[in-house]
């Protein structure tokens, strides 16, 4: 169903690899965010939460151990603001693609998981990610169940779908907690 106008938005970090490379960034802009927004879900989106200048500065800098100074300077901000942007959502929705999951969204997943927030994953990649059985590490598949969440393996289109019904109780929850 998709967000009407007056729903309570529900605030949602998105955990992905997904802005690393152009392919992967043109579909993480063109069609995930606004098949989240379309859901109704306040999109908090690392990937821009930072200014990409930050990273050409450091990047640039010629002088190797300033460079790695600047480079771990750099990192701590961006995890600070990570951090700051799931202590914010509701939620934490994660993509994790790749043969081994994505480790940055798998310790976003974590966090959100121990910070008490409700985790929802997919999952469209048909590569083998190492797991005998499973979609990806079990330890972090055990915190998307374990948050009240759910894993799904298959299409995006199919995972909003499901998210899409999913919102409704995390709605009424808002909502409830508003009047009270």
């Amino acid at each position: 169903m998709p967000y009407h106008e007056g729903d309570i938005l529900v605030p949602a970090y998105v955990a992905s690899g997904l802005g690393f490379t152009g392919a992967s960034r043109s579909f993480y802009f063109n069609n995930v965010l606004p098949a989240f927004r379309n859901i109704g879900i306040d999109v908090i989106d690392p990937w821009t939460m930072t200014d990409p200048k930050e990273a050409e500065y450091v990047l640039a800098t010629e002088d190797a151990p300033v460079r790695v100074w600047r480079y771990s300077e750099f990192r701590q901000r961006v995890g600070r603001r990570n951090e700051e942007g799931i202590k914010r959502g509701k939620i934490v929705v994660a993509n994790l693609d790749g043969t081994d999951a994505d480790s940055g969204a798998s310790g976003e997943v974590a966090f959100g998981y121990a910070n008490g927030k409700q985790c929802f994953a997919w999952r469209d990649d048909w590569r083998n990610s190492g797991e005998l059985v499973g979609a990806f590490a079990l330890q972090t598949e055990y915190w998307v169940w374990a948050s009240g969440g759910f894993v799904h393996l298959g299409a995006f289109e199919e995972f909003v779908s499901k998210l899409d019904h999913a919102l409704d109780s995390i709605r009424a929850q808002m909502l409830c907690q508003t009047q009270s």
